[in-house]
């Protein structure tokens, strides 16, 4: 028994050995044989010319074929091709022997594709076209005459000879270059491809398929991603000839670096069709990253559909957490958007944040550039004070009308229209509003974000009207009109009686201590840092970066001032400006300063003439020499300074006072 197992082993040794030495000297012949039949075969079914540059076999660590640059050209176009720079095959070496080619994996690189998007689907170079639709002509007697089926141009099952069951398919440096009918061109480099593959008749299955690529896109020249795409698939099929498939489940990764974005996502049940461009997704889920927001963005967008004429999202949710907002969230249904009429549609976006909500429902058309949006506001709280309100935004030709809108904010509300040019490069607008009663420290509040409000009170009055260019020159083609009264506020630029007192003393020849001869019922009222407002109106114009204060009136618990001038967009001052104490103050400054009772007018209050300078946020107030000596004080302050020349000078005579007196009002400049 032992002799005869041997005898057995020393048979099978010898007879593997002689198929080896048999395979070893033999194969490159066969090889040979196989070419020519392989790239007839394979030009057969795939419609198209097939051409390998070199095959060898090899032994090490299993049987594999070594392919050197392989193309598919497009017969009636030779420039249109697809490419492979080479690559590994394992074949069964049995098969191989009996003339058959079992492959059980591949490994390429240098893949290389172009394609272009077409009305009737997509167009691979090297591969077969889809033949036009052509009219069927009808019989003599009425029937449809069918055109004759041909073999060419179809792509047909795997030939007999052809076994395909791949335990691994590997691609590595792919590119591939996608044209769309908007101009749009997506450009994949470095593109890496595992799965395990097997060919059932026309059918491919794919499982556990990788993929990574750098994926970049441009319109014009001009790029607008770039990304890192990973695609992880668990199961999925295609027919080759129809290019139609289904995806089981489909885990997706990508980075923005340019945005500073991580998404990663996943797909479940996904039927598409290549050459229609057409695909359903059951679900597609996933979260992204970003610094802005304080948690991962995440989203779920269910029973998508894209036809090649365009998308439909029945259902979907976006959720994320911003740092000032806290959470939000966005419920989207019924979007759609149509590719040959580039319309966009929604029928409901409601984004709840700040325990309100925000919601949009319209469409718009892009070639036209017309179209409407209905929005809400309901009930959002910001900074503590609840938001409210409803518009509606139109669209004709370009221009965006913002009518029929009203906001309910700071217990009041707010009522603006709009118009502009978005897509023009100037971005022409004009914006009007109206208020009443809004209280001011609180608006300001929400857009100084914590920064001590100028001016408190009551807004009692707005109306406010402006034109311009919001891209070109904004600031130097700004013009604008606006009346506004103010009511019960305070002025926290400073305390202006005070500083206009204490500015007294650079009236020539007047009592240096006019601010410290106040009643001490005053003194409280002037030590603080703030202006009372009991009310205040204005009309201002703006043009040229500066604001012309046509007519401004203030009245406070001390005083009134009148104020006319301009402030430039610098905050820089020059307003001339007429300060009047009330008379009680008055009559108790000019008691103690006797030169000022040449500046009490008929009402017994003390007026004082002055030229405001400096910035808004730090004012430097001055005396208005030119207006003083107008008034009753200018003889004051020129008989004191012709006596004071006198003694300088010497005794004066009669005849030399009036030379005096012009040398006095020259020196001091009136």
């Amino acid at each position: 028994m032992k002799k005869f197992l041997l005898i057995l082993i020393a048979t099978l040794f010898v007879g593997a050995l002689g198929i080896g030495i048999f395979a070893y000297t033999q194969a490159d012949k066969l090889i040979a044989k196989l070419k020519p039949e392989i790239e007839k075969r394979g030009s057969e079914a795939l419609a198209t010319d097939l051409s390998i540059g070199d095959i060898r076999l090899g032994f090490h660590p299993s049987p594999y074929l070594q392919v050197e640059r392989i193309q598919l050209v497009e017969p009636k176009n030779p420039d249109r091709k697809l490419l492979v720079n080479g690559g590994g095959i394992e074949v069964g070496l049995l098969d191989l022997l009996l003339g058959k080619l079992s492959i059980h994996s591949v490994e390429l690189n240098g893949l290389q594709v172009r394609a272009q998007q077409t009305s009737g689907g997509v167009s691979i170079e090297g591969l077969p076209q889809k033949p036009k639709q052509k009219v069927q002509q009808k019989t003599p007697s009425g029937e449809e005459k069918r055109p004759a089926k041909k073999g060419a141009g179809t792509p047909a099952a795997p030939p007999s000879w052809l076994q395909v069951d791949l335990d691994s398919l590997a691609v590595s440096e792919t590119e591939l270059h996608f044209q769309t009918l908007q101009g749009d061109l997506f450009r994949v480099e470095d593109g890496a491809l595992r799965t395990t593959l097997s060919l059932q008749g026309p059918r491919a299955i794919l499982a556990a398929l990788t993929l990574s690529a750098e994926v970049t896109a441009e319109k014009k020249e001009q790029q607008y991603l770039q990304s890192a795409l990973q695609v992880d698939l668990s199961q999925g099929s295609v027919h080759l000839g129809s290019l139609r498939g289904s995806l089981k489940q489909v885990q997706l990764g990508a980075t923005l670096p340019s945005h500073d974005i991580t998404l990663t996502s996943s797909l479940s049940n996904v039927d598409f069709d290549g050459k229609e461009i057409s695909t359903k997704i059951k679900q597609l889920s996933g979260e992204a990253t970003h610094p802005a927001a304080t948690s991962p963005i995440t989203f779920s967008l269910k029973d998508v559909q894209y036809d090649g004429t365009g998308a439909v999202l029945p259902e979907g949710e976006i959720a994320l957490a911003l740092q000032e907002i806290g959470e939000v969230r966005t419920l989207l249904r019924d979007i759609t958007f149509a590719l040959p009429q580039q319309r966009a549609a929604i029928g409901s976006l409601r984004t709840e944040l700040l325990g309100g909500a925000f919601s949009v429902k319209g469409g718009y058309t892009v070639p036209s550039q017309s179209g409407g949006f209905d929005f809400s506001l309901e009930k959002i709280q910001y900074l503590g004070e609840p938001i409210s309100g409803k518009g509606s935004l139109k669209a004709t030709n370009g221009t965006f009308t913002l009518r029929d809108t009203q906001f309910n904010a700071f217990d009041t509300s707010i009522t603006p229209s709009l118009t502009a040019k978005p897509f023009t490069a100037a971005l022409p607008f004009s914006v009007e509003a109206t208020t009443q009663n809004l209280p001011i420290e609180r608006a300001l509040a929400l857009a100084m974000k914590g920064e001590k409000a100028p001016i408190t009170g009551t807004l009692q009055q707005l109306q406010f009207a402006a034109r311009g260019n919001a891209k070109e020159r904004p600031a130097e083609t700004l013009t604008a009109d606006a009346k506004l009264a103010v009511v019960n506020g305070t002025f926290t630029g400073g305390n202006l009686p005070a500083l206009v007192l204490r500015a007294m003393k650079d009236i020539p020849f007047l009592n240096e201590a006019v601010f410290g001869s106040v009643p001490e019922e005053y003194q409280g009222e002037l030590n603080g840092d703030t202006t009372p407002i009991r009310s205040l109106q204005t009309e201002i114009a703006i043009a040229d970066q500066v604001i012309t204060a046509q007519s401004l009136s203030l009245e406070s618990s001390l005083f009134s001032m009148k104020s006319e001038g301009t402030i430039r967009f610098d905050s820089t001052l020059n307003l001339k400006t007429t300060f009047r104490f009330i008379p009680a103050l008055s009559l108790s400054l000019a008691s103690k300063v006797t030169e000022l009772n040449k500046l009490l007018d008929e009402k017994q209050q003390l007026v004082i003439p002055l030229q405001i300078t400096g910035k808004a946020n730090a004012p430097i107030i001055l005396p208005n020499m030119k207006e003083i000596m107008k008034l009753g004080a200018g003889k004051v302050i020129e008989e004191k300074a012709t006596e004071l020349l006198n003694k300088a000078l010497g005794s004066s005579t009669k005849k030399g006072e009036s030379s005096k007196g012009d040398l006095v009002k020259g020196l001091l400049g009136f």
